[in-house]
């Protein structure tokens, strides 16, 4: 796994032509967020892509991002430091302390000020050289993500490099949605149509799978990931298997065939890949995990719904669900619930909270339930990586 503790900044450079120097650089916009400008007249450098970083809120664990420079003189001056920025934001994070390390390189240590994220600046002479998202949560959060639509939103939902990321971070799982095409190829989709995250358009279910898979899934995202495409569940199980990786599935509600019979064919597809043990297989629709169960008495079922109702024990217990996901997870620590919370998990009935993606409410879920598992689109392990990987780096 490629996890790492600091964030390098490397601002590698020659005094070749067309090497930029800091009056090159992009001016310094007004910033939403902590900023530290380095002031070293004499440095030269070149803009960076972002970079991420978690810090874990639980600790006093510091992190760091270390920028190194090419200075030009000989006998170049000390560099200063304005880091005055950061008093204007209380939460995120605390900025500790700097050191330099002989002429070239400066390291940035921080510190967790209280869970939550931001966008740090970072800049030479007055003009920015780069951000870094800043993650701050704590590390039972880190342990309970699943990643939402794969790896959460710092790669493209539902893609294989969103499942390949997932694993290279160490998630406890990774989430994903899967609808049919018109000839009932079951595929990585969440919306009716491939307009929002494809260079295609139109509903899914007109579409062949000839057509869908050539569609290319992360233009839209980055350059990055350009020619990534919509995958089948057939290749996200077989991508994820030397690793074991956990996976929830949800069979999207769809019309080319029923609900039942799309439950059926989706225990068909995990089964042949091997995969029953380490998939779970979710819906709204109670059609589509009676026929799963009915389909698999050992696959992994988890009712979803908004917040918890009357019935879900039931049901679970009808069905023998493994887990039931609630899409309101502020709704999960409202003392009226926490008995509910608790019988379902006395039952064998794991409880997910979806999609939660303020830090603050994974701690309080996880301090007052339960509850072990909560889907998010920025799982602290995939922070820790340091950055975001293009398909080709990541196994």
């Amino acid at each position: 796994m490629r996890a790492s503790s600091a964030v390098r900044l490397l601002l590698s450079l020659s005094v070749a032509t067309g090497c930029l120097d800091s009056t090159g650089a992009a001016p310094l916009p007004p910033v939403n967020g902590p900023l530290v400008d380095l002031g070293c007249p004499d440095a030269v450098a070149t803009s960076l892509s972002p970079n991420l970083m978690w810090i874990p809120s639980d600790s006093v664990m510091r992190q760091h991002v270390t920028i190194t420079l090419v200075r030009m003189s000989l006998t170049p001056a000390a560099c200063t430091v304005d880091s005055s920025n950061f008093a204007l934001y209380r939460v995120h994070p605390i900025f500790d302390s700097i050191t330099a390390i002989a002429d070239t390189e400066y390291r940035f240590t921080m510190r967790s000020a209280a869970p939550g994220r931001t966008i740090m600046y970072f800049a030479l002479n007055g003009h920015v050289l780069s951000t870094v998202d800043v993650l701050e949560a704590s590390r039972a959060f880190a342990a309970a993500a699943i990643g939402h639509r794969g790896a959460g939103n710092r790669y493209p939902e539902n893609t294989l490099v969103a499942m390949r990321a997932g694993v290279e971070a160490d998630l406890a799982a990774s989430e994903m949605d899967v609808q049919l095409t018109k000839d009932t190829v079951a595929v990585l989709m969440h919306d009716p149509t491939v307009n929002r995250t494809t260079n295609g358009t139109g509903p899914l279910a007109d579409l062949t799978a000839a057509q869908v898979l050539s569609l290319d899934a992360g233009f839209k995202f980055g350059k990055m990931f350009i020619g990534e495409h919509v995958p089948t569940l057939a290749q996200v199980l077989t991508t994820t298997a030397a690793s074991g990786h956990y996976l929830y599935v949800e069979g999207k509600p769809q019309s080319v065939i029923s609900m039942a019979a799309f439950a059926s064919l989706m225990v068909q597809i995990v089964r042949a890949a091997g995969a029953e043990s380490r998939v779970t297989l979710t819906s709204v629709s109670t059609d589509f995990l009676t026929a799963a169960r009915t389909a698999s008495s050992t696959i992994g079922l988890s009712l979803e719904d908004r917040s918890y109702r009357t019935w879900h024990q039931a049901f679970c217990k009808q069905i023998r669900a493994t887990a039931i996901l609630y899409f309101e997870p502020d709704s999960l620590v409202l003392p009226q619930l926490l008995p509910e919370i608790d019988s379902l998990e006395s039952a064998g009935v794991h409880v997910i909270a979806s999609t939660t993606d303020r830090p603050s409410l994974a701690d309080s879920i996880l301090n007052l339930t339960p509850i072990r598992r909560i889907l998010t689109d920025y799982p602290p392990g995939v922070y820790a990586l340091g950055k975001v990987f293009p398909p080709d780096s990541l196994p």
